[in-house]
């Protein structure tokens, strides 16, 4: 009998649906891509791990409520609840059967609105306004439903195969409280980087106004390709500019390195983003202004204009992955004759490096002791410290980069270009690892960022960079420039000067 349980071609399995792969995961849950076995159709399917369910199942519950009642109306731009299952058999690729909590969706082909982000970089503003009028005509939808989302974030917000924009995801929706009521919404819900200050405060709050203020950072993120503020709160720099209507400056922070933008959409944001919800928009005062009743774009234009950039992304990640395997090649072949003895290095192994002359006189290491021994000695920096080795869990050609120098020897590099790339540098005291602060009129980026280094071989590292914070996509050509053509370039110098 057991055996009648086993899944077909090794998928896992719920019902009738077979579970080819994640989709998205977070904390308490995952989403994974189902077939139906009988007619192949594909659905969503969102699983709540048993660890979780006693904590999370209220909100998976609320969501199968509204969901239910929403698929009712087959609104086209909110995600569509096909069948729910309290407790279902999950059925492993082994045959063993565990209980789960699962909803069934309708998939929406395109991902999410943080992968488009992440591909288009930022919205023209015929496409950003199109995406706009949906949510916002989904939100005016909602709410003559008496229905608040609460969780109005890029992640959220789906893309049909017709590059149509879908609303996901409703564990925290709630029905709306009149003033008449008592009290109105007070509990927290939400991403931090897309609520309301009232909400951020936990002050009283009216659900309309929170998620049209989640609207607004939407909106900012799709045209600008990156968030307005971390967070709605006196203690982020550019949203107190916001609260005291210091909208020049907020905008001259934002323009800089040359991005501009028309005075209509400032004037649109400035709007929603405002500090007191009184003095928000309403929908309706949004959908009168100059820069919404701008042109928009048809679904055709949307999916040749994602395509296109999608192929830019996709050769340049090619392009990188192709230059990481050709240095793990090229590094295997020299540490293969190095183990052989046939090719040891006699003074470093900055000869690794292709089109860099030998070290014929002083090592890289000795060079970088002498420029930075005041700053080592001033600070009580140890360059020894606890190593960690590189473990290869995948291609992060985005977010490593692999160097033939050793790992103490970069480490040396970097505090030598920290205070060049990174604004309140702190090294760690026992890891090969330095974190700060970015903050630069010439930089698109602006946050903090961490940079670990991990030994491949006796001489070889690997960079490894984390965003703590700030916007991703610039995030990643930050890494490029300045900080990869910092290196490249001081390695060149050195190498130069050594072989004088």
């Amino acid at each position: 009998m057991k055996n009648d349980l086993r899944p077909t071609n090794s998928y896992p399995r719920i019902g009738n649906l077979e579970l080819i792969k994640t989709l998205n995961y977070g904390v308490s849950c995952k989403v994974k891509l189902g077939r139906d076995i009988n007619t192949k159709q594909e659905y969503a399917v969102k699983i709540i791990k048993p660890e979780f369910q006693s904590r999370y199942l209220h909100t998976v519950e609320q969501e199968a409520k509204f969901l239910s009642i929403l698929s009712t109306e087959s609104h086209k731009n909110i995600v569509k609840l096909v069948d729910f299952y309290p407790k279902a058999d999950y059925i492993k690729r082994n045959g063993k059967i565990k209980k789960v909590f699962a909803l069934v969706l309708e998939y929406a082909e395109g991902g999410d609105l943080f992968e488009c982000i992440k591909v288009l970089e930022s919205f023209r503003e015929d496409i950003a306004r199109t995406y706009f009028h949906e949510l916002i005509e989904t939100i005016e939808f909602l709410q003559e439903k008496g229905i608040i989302h609460r969780d109005i974030k890029p992640d959220n917000l789906l893309l049909g195969g017709d590059f149509s924009l879908k609303i996901a995801d409703f564990s925290f929706a709630t029905y709306a409280l009149t003033e008449n009521d008592t009290p109105l919404q007070r509990e927290l819900f939400g991403t931090v980087n897309y609520m309301a200050p009232e909400l951020l405060a936990g002050n009283n709050y009216i659900g309309q106004c929170v998620d049209l203020f989640s609207c607004g950072v939407i909106l900012f993120l799709m045209v600008v390709g990156q968030p307005p503020f971390d967070k709605a709160s006196e203690t982020d720099v550019r949203y107190r500019l916001i609260m005291k209507q210091q909208f020049p400056t907020f905008w001259k922070q934002v323009e800089r390195g040359g991005k501009s933008f028309s005075n209509d959409f400032k004037s649109l944001i400035n709007a929603m983003l405002t500090y007191e919800p009184a003095e928000r928009l309403t929908i309706a005062e949004i959908k009168t202004q100059a820069w919404y009743l701008g042109k928009t774009c048809s679904q055709e234009e949307l999916k040749e204009e994602y395509e296109k950039k999608k192929l830019e992304f996709m050769r340049y990640q090619e392009e990188k992955a192709r230059e990481t395997q050709k240095m793990k090649e090229d590094k295997a072949l020299l540490k293969k004759k190095v183990d052989e003895g046939l090719n040891k290095p006699k003074l470093n192994c900055f000869h690794m490096m292709k089109g860099i002359t030998p070290l014929k006189h002083r090592s890289i290491s000795e060079i970088l002791d002498q420029e930075i021994k005041g700053r080592l000695n001033q600070e009580g920096i140890n360059t020894e410290r606890c190593t960690r080795e590189y473990v290869f869990t995948g291609y992060h050609g985005l977010t490593e980069a692999f160097y033939n120098v050793s790992q103490e020897t970069m480490f040396k590099l970097l505090i030598l270009l920290s205070n060049v790339l990174l604004n309140n540098c702190k090294v760690s005291p026992q890891e090969y690892k330095i974190k700060g602060r970015v903050v630069s009129d010439n930089s698109e980026f602006t946050g903090d960022i961490a940079i670990e280094i991990t030994k491949v071989d006796e001489y070889s590292c690997c960079l490894k960079f984390t965003r703590i914070k700030g916007p991703l996509v610039s995030f990643y050509k930050y890494i490029e420039d300045p900080i990869k053509t910092e290196i490249d370039t001081v390695l060149k110098k050195i190498a130069d000067a050594a072989s004088e």
